[in-house]
């Protein structure tokens, strides 16, 4: 494979193997101050559906009550249909580089794509910081290699979303191939993305032509779309100005505003010895 092009079939199959709940987990839900005043309804946003991670994505991806609604601004991608899942903030988010699997060379590069990819979503400053710990019990997620023993595999990475927080997964293949090894970090900043989250970009309508179309993945525009987000499926991602926009905004809204009339839901971060 040439390492100066990506493959082609990152562009039809699922490279993210990042999948959404509608598991709504109340234990770890932060407070909620239920006397907000509710703010005035203004512009819509518009539904759309997005197949995460080993679900099908349908066509090509492109180059709670109280609460207040949410009345305009740019666009990101998020929640499901029963709820729109964050951290409280301020969140300090803590992770552990799993050794096992990686050979000396991948585990060093891997931690150091890692870290160079949390810090650019830390300086932006909205809210949620995120910083490797070296004692196991105090992490609040986990990063492991995972190596699925079969070659038809497309998927770089999976993570998980603040409601249902899982292991970050590095497959082999983003670590073997040299087009994907090299952009680890930006296939990175991506997976945090999610871990944030956030939904992937692009969004189809459902086409009952389709078979294993998941409605209950539905999720909600945050404003207009933003076709190269750090979300969308680029062959290689950054974090751009709409995207650092959106975050700030998406954060600043108060636990349970609803967008779409379903309420962005705020989680605690539990450190592993609690779980």
């Amino acid at each position: 494979m040439n390492s100066g092009h990506p493959p082609t079939t990152r562009q039809v199959a699922n490279w993210c193997g990042t999948q959404i709940t509608l598991d709504r987990n109340e234990t770890d839900q932060a407070p909620f101050n239920d006397n907000m005043a509710a703010v005035p309804e203004g512009k819509q946003s518009y539904p759309c559906i997005t197949q995460d991670g080993l679900m099908p994505t349908f066509g090509v991806p492109p180059e709670a009550s109280g609460g207040s609604k949410w009345n305009g601004g740019s666009g990101l991608k998020v929640g499901n249909k029963e709820l729109i899942p964050r951290w409280a903030k301020p969140a300090n988010l803590l992770y552990y580089v799993v050794k096992d699997g990686f050979s000396d060379d991948d585990f060093q590069y891997t931690v150091k794509s890692f870290q160079e990819a949390a810090n650019e979503w830390n300086t932006l400053a909205f809210g949620v910081n995120i910083s490797a710990t070296t004692e196991r019990a105090k992490a609040n997620f986990l990063v492991k290699y995972y190596d699925p023993k079969d070659p038809e595999v497309t998927i770089l990475a999976k993570a998980f979303f603040p409601n249902r927080v899982g292991d970050v997964l590095v497959y082999r293949k983003t670590l073997v191939e040299p087009y994907w090894r090299n952009v680890l970090k930006n296939s990175l900043l991506h997976e945090i993305g999610h871990i944030i989250g956030l939904r992937h970009e692009f969004a189809n309508d459902p086409d009952p032509k389709i078979a294993g179309q998941n409605i209950e993945s539905l999720a909600h525009l945050f404003g207009s779309v933003n076709p190269h987000s750090v979300m969308s499926y680029d062959d290689v991602n950054y974090i751009n100005d709409l995207d650092k926009k959106d975050i700030k905004a998406f954060y600043e809204l108060p636990n349970r505003t609803t967008i779409n009339g379903v309420p962005i839901t705020d989680y605690m971060p539990k450190p592993l010895e609690q779980k």
